[in-house]
């Protein structure tokens, strides 16, 4: 064992390189690591370690041998001496074992360094293979999000398709298909509904139960018919309360009357249409109605604060149909005609003007 490689602590050899392969009790390392990793080989270090302790038995056990056949042939008695301990039979099974637990030792330590490869192998394939999960994952992620969006901007332009103030011969089935488009997304793609003037609350918000309104839209009018036109609200509560209430007012006042609804915000129309399947006349339609219902006296009460487009639009179809009935009348706005100039004050404001002043002295 005179060539044994002895190694000190940072002078240990490198796996696979020429100092480890060159040693004459050493056929090389079969590792698989190479060269450039300048990785230490536990192999080697255990190979080496079974040496050494194969060398000292062989000595110890040659010694033993040698004497015993000298003295047992030349009758000679070795001298011992008086203060040592005679050796026992247990100090030899103890280096037996130990042979033996080395043995067992560099086995493992080499079978567990011709592994190392495989394992090397292993966990660069299973970081691969997370490597390649995460990217499919972002892809199906970042393909979900496309798919969503794409989804909600259909729907967004659907309403924006609808938001609109004229009236065409599509727009039922436009508020049709907007509404089933808009239930068929899901949660999450409702959240993402944003166009023009389209938004999740187009559709998704509660304003009340509309079953309670009342389209007063029914033929069988009659001859006589009280038309009260609004601009409209799509808050379905707001409706019944305001709307609603006035109309039910006027019939209740007018019992001789029929009492029909129109607004003039066709865009207020296709909203409440769209969301609640509930269908209110625009002035066209509910004048078509009447005329086709055969009403000769038809008056035109308007719900309007005071005198501008809506009102202006009110009185261009008015016009456009007053000679298919007997008589026509419209009333003002609540606030009457428009003055001169500021200075002058009509008699509806004023009297507007006293009962609110009365009205919020009780406040």
């Amino acid at each position: 064992m005179a060539d044994a490689m002895i190694f000190k602590p940072g002078d240990l050899p490198e796996c696979c390189t020429e100092t480890f392969v060159s040693k004459p009790r050493v056929t090389g390392c079969t590792c698989g690591m190479q060269k450039r990793q300048k990785l230490f080989c536990i192999r080697f270090l255990c190979v080496q370690t079974l040496y050494l302790i194969q060398e000292r038995v062989f000595v110890f056990v040659a010694k033993n041998m040698f004497l015993t056949y000298i003295f047992k042939n030349t009758g000679a008695s070795p001298k011992i001496k008086r203060d040592r301990k005679p050796v026992r039979g247990g100090n030899m099974k103890r280096r037996i074992v130990a042979v033996v637990l080395a043995t067992v030792l560099g086995a493992v330590c080499i079978t567990g360094c011709g592994n190392t490869q495989e394992t090397v192998e292993s966990t660069v394939q299973v970081s691969t293979e997370a490597q390649t999960t995460q990217a499919a994952e972002t892809a199906a992620t970042e393909s979900t999000e496309d798919a969503n969006q794409a989804a909600a901007d259909e729907v967004a332009a659907m309403i924006d398709a609808i938001y609109v103030q004229e009236r065409t011969e599509n727009t039922d089935k436009q508020c049709v298909d907007a509404k089933a488009a808009w239930d068929a997304l899901t949660d999450a793609q409702k959240e993402l509904v944003e166009g023009e003037n389209a938004d999740p609350d187009y559709f998704g918000r509660d304003t009340g139960d509309a079953s309670k309104d009342d389209p007063r839209n029914q033929d069988e009018i009659g001859e006589n018919e009280i038309l009260v036109v609004s601009f409209g609200t799509s808050f379905n509560d707001s409706r019944v309360a305001d709307i609603k209430g006035i109309e039910d007012a006027i019939a209740a006042a007018n019992p001789d009357w029929s009492v029909r609804r129109a607004f003039t915000a066709q865009i207020i129309i296709n909203h409440i249409q769209a969301r609640d399947d509930e269908h209110i006349d625009n002035m066209d339609q509910a004048l078509d109605r009447a005329v086709a219902n055969g009403v000769k006296n038809l008056v035109v009460q308007p719900t309007h604060l005071m005198h501008g487009a809506e009102y202006d639009e009110l009185m261009q179809a008015v016009e456009a149909y007053k000679d298919q009935f007997a008589s026509v009348k419209v009333a003002e706005p609540l606030l009457g005609e428009v003055g001169d100039d500021a200075t002058v004050v009509n008699v509806d404001k004023k009297a507007v003007a006293e009962d609110l002043t009365a009205e919020a002295r009780w406040v």
